[in-house]
C-alpha cells in the first residue's frame, strides 16, 4: 500500500508542475467490470487531480488510453475484504479507505471533492467516506435510502407511494417470539406465496420464493441463528418494469422503460432468464410508468447526478404501481452495453462527466429498439449447445457465452455473470420484427442442455 500512495504523491507532484496546482479532486473507485469504451468523450478541466482506483484483477483489462484519462491510477487487492453478499452494510475495503484518505490529504481541495462508485456492493462504504472526508454527493445519513431495502419501504409509507405487504425477520422479531410462534404469526398476517429477500442484500442473493407453511417453516428454522435481517412479502400481482434513468439536478436527462418477462429474482428461485423487451413511448403504458418515475424521483429528490433506475411492478387491472427498489449506480445486467451497441453511448462515461459538468444526451425516440437476454446455467454437465442465431432471427443479435461442452455448471445463487450461461442483445430499427424475435426467444429458445 506504500507504494501506491507513493504513485500517488509522484502523480500529484507531475500535474502540480505540468498544470499547476488542483483545487478540485475526483476519486473514481472501480473494482469490477472493465469499461465499455476508451472513454473518448472524458475530458476533466486542468484544476481537477482525477484519480482512478481499481482492483488489481482489473488493472490488467484498463487500456492505455483509459488510463490516460486519469491523473493517476492506484490498485488495490479486491481479496482483502470483508464482504457478505447478503448484507452488504458490512462490506468495506480497508485499501481503498487508506487511498482515498491518502488523496484528501494531497491539498485542501477548496472546490470541492468527488467520490464516485457505479458499483452496488460500494455505494454504502464510499458514502461513509465521503461524510468522513468532506466529499460531496451521497452522504451516509441518506445511503440507506438507495441500498437499504427496509429504509425504502418505510420511506415510500412516508411519501405515499404503494409497496409489498410485508413482514420482518430481524434480531427484534428473534427475542420477542420462538420460531414457532413467528411462524404463526407470517401465516396470519401474509399469503402466499411468500418472496423473502435479505434487507442489504444484493443480486438476488438469498432470494427465495415460499410457497407452502411447510417451506415457510423449513426457511425459518434455517434463518433463525443467523444474523442478516430479512423482508418476507406477499408475492406482487402484476408486470415487472424497470426504468433506467440519468438524473441531472433531479431533471431525466434520459430514460429507457423495459418490461421483464419473468420476476428478476426468478433468475435464482426457478432459474429462469432474465429477458427485457423495451417499451416504446407509443405504449399504453409508458406514460402511466414514467409518470410513477416521477414521482418517485421527486420523493427521493435529491437524487444523486448520474445513473438512477427502480424496479415496480405495474397491475393493469387497478392501473396500480408498486416500488419495489431504487438504485443508484451502474444496472448490473446488459443495458448498458446495449445502449453502447444501439446508440454508442456509455453512461458510465456520462456519469462520471455529470460529476464535473453539464451533460447532453441523444433523446432521439428512433431506434434501434433494444432486448436483452440472460440465461441461468442450471445444475449438471453440459453436453450441447444452442446458438441464438439457429432460430432464423431478424434482429442483430449479439450474444455471449460463459460456458462450454463438458463444463458442469451449478444452479445460480445469484445474479452475478458467474451464474449466467449466455448473454444475448437485440436490436431493431423496426419494433414489431423485435418484438418477433423477442418472443422467438422467449417460446423456443434452450441455451444448451445437461446430462
Amino acid at each position: 500500500m506504500n507504494e501506491q500512495v507513493n504513485r500517488l504523491k509522484k502523480a500529484w507532484q507531475t500535474a502540480e508542475e505540468t498544470v499547476g496546482a488542483a483545487d478540485k479532486l475526483l476519486v473514481y473507485v472501480k473494482l469490477g467490470k472493465p469499461f465499455l469504451s476508451q472513454l473518448e468523450l472524458l475530458r476533466f478541466p486542468d484544476n481537477l487531480f482525477a484519480v482512478l482506483i481499481v482492483s488489481t484483477k482489473l488493472l490488467g483489462k484498463i487500456s492505455k488510453e483509459q488510463m490516460e484519462k486519469f491523473a493517476c491510477t492506484l490498485q488495490v487487492d479486491k481479496g482483502k475484504v470483508k464482504k457478505n453478499w447478503r448484507n452488504l452494510s458490512d462490506v468495506y475495503y480497508d485499501d481503498v479507505a487508506t487511498l482515498v484518505e491518502a488523496t484528501c490529504a494531497l491539498a485542501p481541495f477548496q472546490g470541492g471533492k468527488q467520490l464516485i462508485t457505479l458499483e452496488e456492493p460500494l455505494v454504502r462504504m464510499c458514502a461513509h467516506l465521503r461524510t468522513l472526508w468532506g466529499f460531496m454527493g451521497l452522504q451516509e445519513d441518506r445511503v440507506g435510502l438507495f441500498v437499504d431495502k427496509l429504509a425504502m419501504n418505510h420511506h415510500c409509507s412516508v411519501v405515499g407511494l404503494k409497496t409489498a405487504t410485508k413482514m420482518l425477520l430481524t434480531k427484534k422479531e428473534k427475542t420477542q417470539r420462538t420460531v414457532e410462534q413467528y411462524g404463526e404469526d407470517i401465516l396470519t398476517h401474509l399469503t402466499f406465496p411468500l418472496y423473502v429477500k435479505p434487507q442489504h442484500g444484493c443480486a438476488s442473493v438469498g432470494h427465495q420464493l415460499l410457497s407452502s407453511p411447510g417451506q415457510l417453516r423449513q426457511w425459518l428454522q434455517t434463518q433463525w441463528n443467523q444474523m442478516e435481517p430479512y423482508l418476507i412479502e406477499e408475492k406482487i400481482v402484476g408486470e415487472e418494469f424497470t426504468i433506467y434513468m440519468f438524473i441531472q439536478e433531479d431533471k431525466i436527462l434520459h430514460s429507457k422503460t423495459f418490461k421483464n418477462e419473468y420476476p428478476i429474482g426468478s433468475f435464482v428461485t426457478d432459474r429462469l432468464p432474465v429477458c427485457k423487451l423495451e417499451i416504446p413511448e407509443q405504449d399504453g403504458r409508458y406514460d402511466m410508468l414514467n409518470a410513477f418515475a416521477r414521482r418517485v424521483i421527486a420523493a427521493w429528490s435529491p437524487i444523486p447526478n448520474g445513473l438512477f433506475f427502480i424496479q415496480l411492478f405495474f397491475n393493469p387491472e387497478k392501473e396500480e404501481c408498486v416500488l419495489i427498489e431504487v438504485c443508484c449506480r451502474l444496472p448490473g445486467g446488459k443495458y448498458p452495453e446495449a445502449l453502447f451497441r444501439a446508440k454508442r453511448i456509455d453512461l458510465e462515461e456520462m456519469h462520471l462527466l455529470a460529476n464535473v459538468h453539464a451533460v447532453n444526451f441523444d433523446n432521439s425516440t428512433s431506434g434501434p429498439f433494444m432486448a436483452f437476454f440472460r440465461y441461468p446455467r442450471k445444475a449438471g454437465r453440459v453436453s450441447s449447445l444452442q446458438q441464438p442465431e439457429s432460430l432464423d432471427l431478424r434482429s442483430c443479435c449479439l450474444s455471449r457465452w460463459r460456458i462450454s461442452i463438458g463444463d458442469i455448471l451449478e444452479n445460480p445463487k445469484g445474479l452475478a455473470g458467474r451464474h449466467e450461461a449466455i448473454s444475448i442483445i437485440l436490436l431493431n430499427e423496426d419494433y414489431e420484427k423485435l418484438v418477433g424475435d423477442y418472443n422467438v426467444l422467449v417460446s423456443r429458445y434452450s441455451p444448451f442442455l445437461t446430462e
